[in-house]
């Protein structure tokens, strides 16, 4: 520890509740940086790390894992890798009492998730898309069922933050998949009230609420990628922001493309209780506001890739048949409500050795949204 005995530490909550706790900046003895010096939340102190750490159990800021302290330097030098400041808005949720996410405090809860400030970019970009209307904030973060937040990365960035789009891809070990995902978690819960007590109301809720943050596998894929599909330039770096109720791996090994994408398509079907057109809540799903920019997430890995990639398929002809095997009437399990075969994604990851396509199920009032990352 340095000499100071305290520890200087910054409040992640909301700038709703912080305006009236906001302190003047006192930097002691050493200059602040221009970014420290524009900092309005309010401070804690605390002899350490770990004492500070606790202070933000007792507060109940944290997501049940420890957090890093967000001393005002650290916040200041995430800002400053973003080329934001302090008051700037990133975000903003009308139908949640005009909440208001600003860069500040963005920022803190990415120091407390372990973020590297060069990750900060990619979280900002990756709030301003989940603040979109059409993304719908304020009903996924506090739906009974749980809905988890996930966010994919394309582009060189993936390379240069090191996002693991590889073996393990939605697991542990890569610490920007892990902190940008918790980043994000963490201001959905800080900022946006998203805790149980308040607008959190999911009744098991799901660990890919701790974070969910992967890069697609963009270097073996044959096909555009969802950044490509969303109209962005072919090399842009870019985020997806996708809003899904539960997730599951279709297996199938057959070598035969037309096996392999009947199995993928009826198999969303069959998995798909309580979602379907025939459903109980059928007219609620298909007559939606949502109903046009609906989206079903396929995350396909390599060894299905490379039976569609021999067959000399397109990702518009899987797509085609995928929609086909999805909403054609015959057949055990009811079709699904998707508009057309534009309303399928597939994003590629590697996962080697599993013949396995995961299905990530929609929150069906929510539409995924794609932007780009700022540069700096």
């Amino acid at each position: 520890m340095s000499a100071d005995p305290k520890l200087s530490v910054t409040s992640p909550l909301s700038m709703a509740k912080a305006a009236s706790l906001a302190d003047a900046l006192d930097c002691g003895p050493d200059a602040c940086s221009a970014t420290q010096a524009m900092l309005t939340s309010k401070r804690i102190e605390a002899a350490d790390a770990y004492e500070g750490m606790e202070a933000y159990y007792e507060r109940g800021w944290t997501d049940g894992m420890p957090v890093v302290p967000p001393t005002p330097a650290r916040v200041a030098a995430m800002l400053d890798a973003a080329n934001l400041a302090p008051e700037t808005v990133v975000g903003s949720v009308t139908t949640r009492e005009n909440l208001v996410i600003t860069a500040e405090k963005l920022a803190i809860n990415a120091v407390m998730a372990g973020a590297l400030p060069e990750y900060m970019p990619v979280i900002a970009a990756a709030m301003r898309a989940m603040t979109d209307p059409l993304h719908n904030f304020h009903s996924h973060t506090a739906t009974l069922s749980g809905a988890i937040q996930v966010t994919i990365v394309n582009g060189p960035v993936r390379k240069r933050l090191g996002i693991n789009s590889q073996d393990g891809v939605f697991g542990p070990g890569w610490r920007a998949n892990a902190t940008i995902g918790r980043a994000l978690r963490l201001t959905i819960r800080n900022v946006g009230r998203s805790v149980h007590g308040e607008f959190d109301r999911s009744a098991f809720s799901h660990p890919g609420r701790y974070s969910m943050c992967f890069g697609e596998n963009e270097e073996d894929s044959p096909w555009p990628t969802l950044a490509e599909d969303a109209g962005l330039a072919k090399g842009t770096d870019a985020v997806t922001v996708y809003a899904s109720m539960w997730q599951i791996p279709i297996s199938c090994p057959s070598r035969d493309p037309k096996v392999l994408l009947e199995r993928i398509g009826v198999g969303s079907r069959e998995i798909n209780e309580g979602a379907s057109k025939a459903s109980d809540a059928a007219e609620t799903v298909v007559n939606s506001m949502f109903a046009d920019t609906r989206r079903f997430l396929f995350v396909m890995g390599c060894e299905h890739l490379r039976v569609l990639q021999d067959a000399g398929l397109s990702k518009a002809q899987v797509r085609e048949a995928l929609f086909r095997h999805m909403t054609d009437p015959a057949g055990a399990a009811p079709p699904m409500p998707v508009r057309d075969a534009d309303a399928i994604m597939i994003a590629s990851v590697r996962g080697p050795a599993m013949p396995w396509t995961w299905y990530f199920r929609p929150f069906y009032s929510s539409a995924p949204v794609t932007l780009p990352v700022q540069a700096t």
